[in-house]
């Protein structure tokens, strides 16, 4: 649906969404005038009314925009799921690289903070930002549903709570820079197979067979 809305839209409309994206991300919701938007980058008010009926429905479209870009990096074609290791990789560095950057961590900011006005705007966010993820993991844990004891849809909350939360809160808090393509690539070989080991038998018993002592007494 969302893919859709976009791949939709005409020249002249994805101008406008570009230079909004900016503008909402330079001076923040209560910052944004749709007449100074128009009167400083040339954007006509006529055309930004022809498409948008308010400001709130501009942002919404920007967040659309942005959720779709990174949707678009996300792995979707069900023969690449038979590898559950490489698939969540895949997965885990979109996530990973998403939560990397300061771009998408403000216009979180600016999301969360209009949520507690205006529930609709966290709603939209929710529902479209967490959507395709969910999707492709639960696919994922589908399809290796007989390789662990936990319900496929629970599998994908844990998978992306591990990769995001400590990531996020770090970069939140300006504990650490931006992570290098190595560094991040690292973290989320780590975590994934932490979690594979954890909740999947087959993978948790090739490590303990790895790190189970040998026996220099055995015959």
């Amino acid at each position: 649906m969302l893919k859709g809305l976009l791949v939709d839209l005409d020249t002249k409309e994805k101008e406008i969404l570009d230079v909004a994206c900016e503008y909402f991300l330079a001076r923040g919701y209560h910052g944004t005038s749709l007449s100074a938007m128009a009167r400083e980058t040339g954007i006509s008010k006529e055309s930004l009314y022809r498409y948008y009926d308010s400001k709130e429905d501009l942002f919404l479209a920007v967040i659309n925009k942005e959720i779709y870009a990174f949707n678009s990096r996300l792995p979707t074609e069900v023969p690449e799921f038979h590898d559950i290791r490489a698939t969540l990789l895949d997965v885990g560095e979109a996530l990973g690289t998403a939560l990397n950057s300061d771009r998408t961590l403000a216009l979180r900011r600016l999301v969360f903070q209009q949520a507690t006005i205006n529930p609709r705007i966290g709603q939209r966010y929710f529902a479209f930002g967490s959507h395709q993820a969910d999707t492709v993991l639960k696919r994922i844990f589908t399809e290796h549903r007989s390789e662990s004891d936990f319900n496929p849809e629970f599998l994908g909350h844990y998978f992306k709570s591990m990769i995001s939360s400590r990531l996020m809160l770090e970069r939140e808090c300006r504990l650490r820079p931006l992570l290098g393509d190595e560094e991040l690539e690292k973290r989320v070989s780590r975590i994934t197979d932490d979690f594979l080991a954890a909740f999947f038998r087959s993978h948790a018993e090739a490590r303990n067979g790895l790190e189970r002592p040998v026996d220099s007494t055995a015959v």
